[in-house]
């Protein structure tokens, strides 16, 4: 257990990652992906740090899973040190009353970046009414908002490398299936190792992987 000011350390070696902070006296702690105030966390860790040496925009994804795994692959392309990757704690930030907190990122840097899975259990069901509401907030604020085609991060992950990780006894998702339909399955925190296995090319040529090489 570490305590620092440093995002990227923390995103970098820690599996659980939470906020403490000390108001009038009073401490209190939460997760990092229930931060219901991602611009006045950034102004607490120095954001403008990161612009100092070089760091292009925020990166806001979905969980906090999300984060180490998504740096593995930004790592590959050789672009990790460009973005601070925020979570956006699943369904708490993903709805209609969030513009406020967009246009807040917006004061701090234009260059920000959204990737969400569909969460979709087939390819033609319609996403969600609160993921719908998200998009058109972020479409009408100019904010590039990409919603992955298949379900989660979790279904972009590749037969070998989950063999090479998990054992031979895993099987990969297919693009819609949730991790609890497969037995056995893995934690969403193991996708990060899974993906540093991966070679680029494993998803070079689907929508994650061009939004990655879009940065």
């Amino acid at each position: 257990m570490f305590a620092t000011h440093s995002i990227g350390l923390a995103r970098s070696s820690a599996d659980y990652i939470y906020s403490l902070n000390n108001l009038n006296g009073k401490h209190t702690m939460k997760p990092f992906e229930q931060i219901q105030n991602l611009p006045e966390f950034l102004g607490e860790m120095s954001y403008s740090s990161m612009q100092d040496v070089g760091g292009a925009g925020i990166l806001c994804v979905e969980g906090i899973t999300d984060i180490k795994t998504v740096k593995q692959f930004l790592r590959k392309l050789k672009v990790e040190h460009k973005y601070v990757i925020l979570p956006l704690g699943g369904g708490q930030f993903i709805n209609s009353k969030r513009e406020h907190e967009l246009v807040e990122l917006q004061r701090i840097t234009q260059n920000i970046r959204i990737l969400i899975g569909s969460e979709k259990s087939s390819a033609t069901e319609e996403l969600s009414r609160d993921r719908q509401h998200f998009k058109r907030a972020c479409d009408g604020l100019n904010i590039p908002c990409h919603i992955l085609e298949r379900r989660a991060i979790e279904n972009y992950l590749s037969e070998g490398a989950i063999k090479q990780v998990k054992g031979n006894s895993y099987s990969p998702l297919t693009e819609y299936q949730h991790l609890k339909e497969i037995n056995p399955c893995w934690h969403k925190s193991d996708n990060w190792q899974i993906a540093k296995e991966m070679d680029f090319s494993d998803i070079e040529n689907t929508d994650l992987g061009e939004f990655l090489k879009g940065l």
